[in-house]
């Protein structure tokens, strides 16, 4: 029921920094991590001119920021009066994962989907953002077997309209962030949604949702709305205590045809998931 995550480490190795950057070289002592791995990033300036670098995850090949820190911190840390950094602390570490501080980007949360991505050093100059130095990595395929073995089945086959909807879930492996999200049965409605075997479709929004591991959608952390807590059976609960974060109120989910779904990925596309049988909203 276990699943233990190893510590990986993407390796950045800044040298000869005088008056800007005039040589430097980075290597990388693993290049593949797993999925929900955290991700460390070391550096190492022998000589520092600005106190607005910070390090950014793009997908390869792209400058679309997907999840940033700065040196010595998260993305809270920027806020600060100091800028979030010591000025004077040449090296140091950043780790990606879940837990605060908080590195997420926007609409883009922990954890990254498999994938081909890139870490790297930037520098913020006059409002611009600079691209000093890279390495890449890969988020491995989601494991095969993972979906197939998930369980997820309503409570009953018929809910009271306003009555709390529950679902019960069963997963062989635990990841932060996994949610729970209600869908209209017409909608997923379709052997590509409800067959696990089929995974070149993805899943919508969801009407409501939330965690597998909070049982709710604000998460357990203080700077963001990720949930660190990990569960690998339980059940969860869809009631007005999910609107926070929904796209729907929970006095609009009117009578009608519904389904859960549970998803392992955080980010568009869903595409690792797995639907519950069909159940009714009555009058």
């Amino acid at each position: 029921m276990f699943y233990s995550i190893s510590l990986g480490l993407v390796s950045v190795l800044l040298l000869q920094l005088q008056h800007g950057i005039s040589a430097l070289t980075m290597t990388s002592n693993k290049d593949v991590y797993e999925f929900d791995e955290p991700i460390v990033v070391d550096y190492d300036f022998p000589n520092i001119e600005y106190d607005e670098h910070w390090v950014g995850i793009f997908p390869i090949d792209s400058d679309e920021l997907l999840l940033w820190s700065m040196l010595c911190g998260g993305s809270q840390s920027w806020d600060l009066d100091t800028n979030g950094c010591d000025t004077t602390s040449t090296s140091g570490s950043v780790t990606f994962s879940v837990g605060d501080p908080s590195h997420d980007y926007y609409v883009n949360d922990w954890a990254l989907s498999p994938g081909n991505y890139e870490a790297c050093i930037m520098d913020t100059v006059d409002g611009e953002d600079e691209f000093y130095i890279c390495v890449d990595f890969e988020i491995n395929k989601f494991p095969t077997n993972v979906v197939e073995y998930t369980a997820i089945s309503p409570f009953k086959r018929k809910f009271e309209y306003g009555e709390p909807l529950k679902a019960r879930f069963f997963v062989t492996r635990k990841y932060s962030n996994t949610w729970i999200g209600l869908y209209s049965a017409d909608e997923t409605d379709t052997d590509d949604y409800y067959d696990a075997s089929h995974r070149s479709e993805s899943i919508n929004e969801p009407l409501m949702w939330v965690y597998t591991g909070c049982n709710n959608n604000t998460g357990d952390q203080e700077e963001n709305n990720d949930c660190a807590n990990k569960k690998g059976q339980g059940t969860i609960q869809i009631d007005d205590a999910a609107n926070e974060n929904s796209v729907r109120y929970f006095e609009e989910i009117t009578p009608g045809s519904y389904r859960f779904c549970l998803s392992y990925l955080n980010n568009k596309p869903y595409t690792e998931f797995k639907c519950s049988a069909k159940f009714e909203v009555t009058e």
